[in-house]
């Protein structure tokens, strides 16, 4: 839930009341006057969008609201809400977009990172999209907060899990999930898996020759139900970035993972970001 504008705020209602819900971030590009929109930020637009690339200023951003109407209308895409994990400061709304593509449709969900400012006015929006950007398109990485010299703290349900990963044993790893577990990765495609036979398949795989032990993460979102972790992996964890994505993983009804989504940028194979090094799936 990305826009918060004072346009739209009901006579009688206070800033802060429950009952004046924010609009989606699609819905709020498609339906919201351009004016409104840009109102709605407290400082010059920021925005990191895998297919317009780093969004800066009035004039950008509202070209690139024009630009992303033209496209979502001549694509035909529908706009599937997910879940929303939110916080006083900071959301990750997840949406499925189903644009027309080579005669049919295909999927392609989206992670909306919106940072807010204490009166609720946009400081900053990250857009991760899980899933295949028509050819011969390539993804910017949106360009994530720098990492804090001492890591976020992640929830206990997390730390659990990331102990598992860094200790290395598969089997502990998916002691970490509910049995009925599902995981869903959202990178150049869509893959689902459920159970821990699936897992274990999802997190046996080798990571890559000379990929960093774990990622850097940057920013955590926590709202008692479900937590995103947005992270990042650069060459020997320093250098330009050569993946970056957010995750959101699910409570379950033992206080273990029940449902995590991955959205996963990876930077070009050349150019300037570098030579794009994944680190294998089981990376958290």
């Amino acid at each position: 839930m990305s826009w918060f504008p004072d346009a739209l705020l009901p006579a009688g209602l206070d800033r802060y009341d429950d009952a004046w819900q924010m609009v989606p971030f699609y819905q709020g590009l498609v339906d919201l006057p351009p004016d409104v929109l840009l109102a709605s930020w407290a400082v010059p637009p920021r925005l990191d969008d895998p297919r317009a690339g780093a969004v800066q200023g009035p004039e950008a951003f509202q070209e690139y609201v024009r630009r992303t109407r033209d496209w979502l209308a001549l694509v035909d895409a529908a706009t599937r809400p997910l879940a929303t994990t939110a916080t006083a400061l900071r959301s990750v709304e997840e949406v499925m977009l189903d644009p027309a593509a080579d005669g049919g449709r295909q999927e392609l969900g989206a992670a909306v990172v919106a940072e807010w400012d204490e009166q609720h006015r946009l400081t900053g929006v990250r857009i991760y999209h899980g899933g295949p950007l028509r050819p011969p398109a390539e993804p910017h990485l949106p360009q994530l907060p720098e990492p804090p010299a001492q890591e976020p703290d992640l929830p206990l349900f997390l730390r659990e899990h990331r102990w598992a990963l860094e200790g290395g044993e598969v089997d502990d790893v998916l002691d970490t999930y509910e049995d009925d577990a599902v995981v869903v990765v959202l990178d150049r495609g869509v893959e689902v898996l459920t159970g821990r036979e699936e897992l274990r398949r999802l997190h046996a795989a080798p990571a890559l020759p000379g990929a960093p032990a774990r990622p850097r993460i940057c920013t955590v979102t926590d709202d008692g139900h479900s937590c995103a972790v947005e992270d990042r992996l650069a060459p020997d964890g320093a250098g330009p970035p050569t993946r970056a994505r957010v995750v959101v993983y699910e409570r379950g009804r033992h206080g273990r993972i029940a449902h995590e989504r991955r959205y996963v940028m990876s930077a070009p194979l050349a150019g300037p970001l570098g030579t794009a090094a994944g680190g294998g799936p089981s990376g958290g």
